[in-house]
């Protein structure tokens, strides 16, 4: 968590959010979620009509950025572990066809992926320490450490090593390389 490896005061920056962070001296970099736009999409946005919701969600992109100007940062939309979409109607499609549609013809905000940003320069910040900020006791027991869990891991750690072995050895097709790479993707970003 930001507050646990930071403290209050890189917690209570206007920018906290806004940048990547690195342990020390170290390489990797980890983005933080802002809470409040979480939690709107997450529990707020499902019982909006979907243009208001994502009028409201850009508008409040809108304010961060101008608040910011002339600075490389980004905002990470990062949502809990539950399935917001269960609850909007039609699985969210309304909601996430208009965001879409709005935030790729926005003309100062732009979608991108971490490595794109990472390209383009964005800010980074440093902290001492990394913790876990899992919602759940502050740990990720709920996700490691049981045994069938870890043994669903091993699993797909296994499945994963097999498929990349078929995969250099030439012995299935595209199509099917696709579709196991799709299918292990959905296993990796499971929470069980």
């Amino acid at each position: 968590s930001l507050r646990a490896g930071g403290g209050e005061e890189a917690v209570g920056a206007t920018d906290a959010v806004l940048k990547g962070y690195c342990v020390d001296q170290g390489k990797l970099v980890c983005f933080f979620r802002d809470d409040n736009l979480s939690d709107d999409i997450g529990f707020n946005y499902s019982t909006w009509h979907a243009d208001d919701a994502v009028a409201n969600l850009i508008h409040n992109l809108e304010n961060i950025a101008a608040t910011h100007p002339d600075r490389e940062l980004v905002l990470p939309i990062i949502l809990d572990g539950e399935n917001a979409w269960e609850h909007f109607p039609e699985n969210g499609f309304y909601f996430l066809r208009s965001l879409y549609e709005k935030l790729a013809a926005h003309p100062a905000l732009c979608l991108s992926t971490f490595s794109d940003c990472l390209d383009a320069g964005v800010e980074i910040g440093r902290l001492p320490q990394m913790i876990s900020g899992s919602w759940v006791y502050g740990t990720f027991s709920t996700w490691i450490g049981d045994r069938d869990k870890n043994r669903g891991w091993d699993m797909l750690d296994d499945a994963k090593r097999v498929y990349d072995k078929a995969v250099a050895a030439g012995s299935i097709d595209s199509g099917q390389a696709d579709a196991a790479q799709l299918q292990l993707a959905v296993c990796e970003g499971s929470d069980w």
